[in-house]
């Protein structure tokens, strides 16, 4: 049976791959975004709210009589970090989450996001739900997110989704892949860093099997269970384009264009889906090389 879904971040790279294909499963789709229109607007089943969720609105209505709401909405983090986009990083989750949960009834499911930020730079330790988080601004950021959505209503199911980088047509990939075609891609930094990332036909079936597996609650790691390093996947990268990747953007460099938000790139996670796979989870594209072939091929 369908249920009502509301989906926060609707507009972006994830979140309208969401709403698409949560809606071909014949789910009833709410979807919640900062831009004008949304692609799926005008279809059967599906209903896009033009709303800055960072705010208190009209917008929160949809909430309390949902089934489920998947929270992904978020500004981008890699930009420098001045006061101004400090501030709306921050507040697009923190406040959004705040906002959805005080519009919940009691006995919904959340599902909301988090990301492996949490963490912050652990070289080569490996992290499960069960670790402690790190420091920085992005593991303080992760940890007030992550605690908006605790204070949802006592009988709700909160899942707190813990996502790596995604791979597909968009997002991250799509800003890598004409650098790397036209030869000039490598690695970053020193390139030993561990890289959690996901593909986002995982993080699509992630997410149906979390709605739908009641017995799972709080912090999952929605990452492929083979993190690599920056320089394998680098290498990878290359050989599925085949062109070289030689080059090396280091450290200094990384540092000047972004500042601190560098370390968004720098930072090493070597984080494991150690929940998601002991609840019975199976993993499309567990493997970079399969993952990369299906994207660069599509």
């Amino acid at each position: 049976m369908g249920m009502k879904i509301v989906v926060t971040g609707a507009t972006g790279f994830v979140g309208s791959a969401v709403c698409s294909y949560l809606r071909s499963l014949n789910h009833t789709i709410v979807g919640i975004g900062r831009r004008n229109v949304h692609p799926l607007q005008g279809s059967s089943g599906f209903q896009y709210i033009h709303a800055d969720t960072s705010m208190a609105g009209g917008w929160q209505n949809q909430i309390s009589n949902a089934d489920a709401v998947v929270n992904l909405a978020g500004e981008s983090i890699l930009r420098r970090w001045s006061g101004d986009a400090r501030t709306r990083i921050w507040d697009s989750r923190v406040k959004t989450t705040k906002n959805v949960t005080n519009a919940m009834g009691r006995t919904q499911t959340l599902l909301s996001f988090s990301a492996t930020g949490y963490f912050g730079d652990r070289g080569p330790e490996e992290l499960t739900e069960e670790s402690a988080r790190g420091t920085g601004f992005l593991s303080d950021l992760c940890a007030a997110w992550e605690d908006a959505a605790t204070h949802a209503p006592g009988d709700s199911r909160i899942v707190i989704c813990r996502l790596g980088v995604v791979l597909g047509n968009g997002g991250a990939l799509e800003k890598m892949l004409p650098v790397f075609k036209l030869g000039m891609g490598g690695r970053l930094g020193s390139g030993r860093q561990w890289f959690p990332w996901i593909h986002l036909e995982d993080v699509l079936g992630g997410i149906h099997f979390l709605l739908r597996t009641p017995a799972v609650t709080g912090p999952v790691h929605l990452v492929s269970p083979n993190p690599l390093i920056n320089r394998a996947f680098t290498e990878t990268l290359g050989n599925e384009l085949g062109v070289p990747t030689v080059a090396v953007v280091p450290k200094m460099v990384l540092s000047m264009l972004f500042g601190e938000a560098s370390c968004v790139l720098l930072d090493s996670q070597r984080v494991i889906p150690q929940k998601l796979t002991a609840s019975g989870f199976n993993f499309r594209y567990p493997a970079i090389q399969a993952a990369l072939h299906q994207i660069v091929a599509e």
